[in-house]
């Protein structure tokens, strides 16, 4: 997982990787701290006496007087039914005590007090409840206090003076069960002892010492039952406005995401953007080995072409191709790490792991050159060039990591593999794939193998083997659909100066050769003398005019049909010699009969 997250460090700004790397801390740690990019924060601002917010959070005070009731609506539903049970449950101490005066009291309990408080229950169903809940409750609380302080003066002395007990019983419903506001239960709590102090002092006339010690307990009670509510709603409200600064750092990492997925989703897949996102950490400079598999692609003479375009429509074509390109890629879970000009760098298995890296690799390849079809039925629709396209591909351990500065890095592999890499693309013709013994091995008998060439690129110390892939098969069964080039013998040769190309200069020795049969995209050519296969050759028409013959176009020879005739596939053709050859086709093609 940690070598997934380090890929965001290769363009995120530093704004975002704070956003994103300390806001999910603070929501994994479960506390709050002052953001350091946040120049808003503030802390929670309260009236110290009512608990309303105050200043600048004062807006805050209807919300949370929202979703105080809605969060605490079924806890004071079931308070209210417990309160009932216990409220009728001690009638049975008034048979007892005061049998004389039980049905008296007992009118009080379930006369008066049980519809009020049932109809509270049945209107907590209502959807104007919550509006009017504190209200309801503070109803039921002092209902249920002025009704056993109503008991106090009916119930003869002794007995009445030990009915405040029910009194400390309500206050702990009140201050606490319930869950009323600490101003309305503070009010409450307050409205239940006056009431009490008036029927203990004119109307029972209870004993000073009496007084005295029930007032000890019942005061005491009332005042500990402040300073519960004031606690329980103080936390409330620090809860709901830490859960309001959380959702505000979830809004930013949601734009952080958002930012993100549309970034990195065009060039790596959505599983591993995911895994990317789940965690803040790995965004660390440093680099690690890993094997795998690298593609590279570029157009064959896109240079040429280019030259030819305005600039307006090279962005045009290079968008169309890098769209359908990036979508295959992603569909087998490739990572664009580089994208240089009209080259493609993808890479299978950093930073996510690839058990089928190889073959995931040259499934890819395949249906990128099967998606060029695509891509140039877009370019003709258009106006524009077709287009070819080289893939070269090879298996390595590379050290791959985040590489570069502190503010500027880059998720990236470095390592001798990824030149080989470049070196087998240079092979590749317009439509073939190219792929190294490494990697044949790694996925044997599945490849269907078009071919195979030794080759000894320049600055290599020994040559090396190099197969042309066709398909493969198992689980992505797919084969490379090749357009066969429709050759026509030409009625005269053309007569040609041919030279090797080392690099991108040609060697000074110049030969002899002549074009013999001709398609759109090749031609057959016979010299005097042997070529290797891949040879890649610069050549100009001898017996032309001066525009078409000073006008050289390039070839790559990809098949040898006898000891001195070559098929070359063209990987740079001149618009001019293009026309050149065109009309040599049409003069043949108009000499050959049609057959009926």
């Amino acid at each position: 997982m940690h070598r997934a997250v380090r890929f965001l460090a290769r363009q995120l700004r530093p704004a975002t990787l704070l956003v994103l790397k300390g806001g999910k801390r603070r929501l994994k740690e479960g506390g709050i701290h002052k953001p350091a990019s946040s120049p808003g924060y503030r802390e929670m601002e309260l009236n110290p006496l009512t608990l309303s917010f105050s200043g600048e959070h004062k807006d805050l005070g209807q919300t949370f007087r929202e979703e105080y009731s809605r969060k605490f609506l079924l806890q004071a539903r079931y308070s209210l039914l417990l309160g009932a049970f216990l409220y009728g449950v001690f009638g049975i101490l008034d048979a007892e005590l005061v049998p004389s005066m039980k049905k008296t009291l007992w009118f009080i309990r379930f006369g008066l007090f049980y519809p009020v408080v049932f109809s509270i229950i049945l209107f907590s169903f209502s959807s104007y409840f919550r509006k009017y809940m504190q209200a309801a409750l503070l109803a039921a609380l002092t209902m249920a206090g002025f009704g056993i302080t109503a008991m106090i003066v009916i119930a003869s002395p002794p007995v009445c003076f030990s009915y405040y007990a029910g009194l400390i019983i309500v206050l702990i419903f009140g201050y606490t069960l319930l869950r009323i506001r600490f101003v309305w239960a503070t009010l409450g709590g307050w409205l239940i002892v006056a009431s009490y102090e008036v029927a203990a002092v004119w109307l029972s006339k209870t004993p000073t010492f009496t007084l005295i010690n029930n007032n000890f307990f019942f005061i005491g009670a009332n005042i500990i039952g402040m300073f519960a509510g004031y606690s329980m709603e103080y936390y409330a409200r620090k809860d709901f406005f830490q859960a309001r600064l959380l959702q505000q750092e979830r809004e930013k990492l949601d734009v952080a995401n958002q930012f993100i997925r549309k970034t990195f989703g065009r060039y790596i897949s959505d599983d591993i953007v995911d895994s990317i996102l789940q965690s803040p950490q790995g965004l660390l400079l440093g680099g690690e080995k890993r094997a795998v598999t690298m593609l590279m692609s570029d157009l064959r003479d896109f240079t040429s072409i280019a030259e030819r375009l305005d600039p307006e429509q090279v962005v045009q074509i290079l968008n169309s191709y890098f769209e359908v390109m990036v979508d295959v890629i992603l569909r087998y879970k490739g990572t664009v790490n580089m994208i240089v000009g009209d080259a493609l760098f993808v890479i299978f298995g950093a930073p996510q792991e690839l058990p089928d890296r190889a073959e995931r690799g040259i499934a890819c390849a395949i249906s990128m050159q099967n998606a060029m079809t695509k891509v140039n039925a877009q370019n003709r629709r258009n106006g524009l060039p077709d287009l070819e396209m080289g893939i070269g591909l090879n298996d390595s351990e590379v050290v791959a990591g985040n590489i570069g500065s502190v503010k500027r890095s880059k998720y990236t592999v470095v390592g001798s593999g990824v030149n080989y890499t470049n070196r087998i693309q240079s092979y590749a013709g317009g439509g073939q794939i190219f792929i190294s013994e490494s990697l044949r091995n790694m996925v044997g008998d599945i490849l269907r193998i078009d071919g195979q060439i030794e080759v000894l690129p320049k600055g290599a110390e020994s040559p090396f083997r190099i197969y042309e892939v066709g398909g493969i098969a198992g689980q992505y069964n797919i084969v490379l659909q090749k357009e066969q080039p429709s050759l026509v013998t030409l009625a005269r040769r053309i007569p040609l100066q041919c030279a090797l190309l080392e690099g991108k200069h040609a060697e000074s020795k110049v030969f002899d050769g002549y074009m013999v049969r001709l398609s759109n995209k090749s031609g057959e050519i016979t010299v005097h003398g042997s070529l290797s296969m891949q040879s890649n050759l610069r050549m100009n028409i001898s017996d032309a005019n001066n525009e078409v013959g000073r006008k050289a176009f390039y070839g790559k020879v990809i098949r040898r049909s006898n000891d001195s005739t070559y098929l070359v596939q063209f990987t740079a053709l001149p618009p001019v010699v293009g026309a050149y050859f065109q009309a040599f086709q049409q003069h043949v093609e108009r000499k050959i009969p049609v057959q009926n």
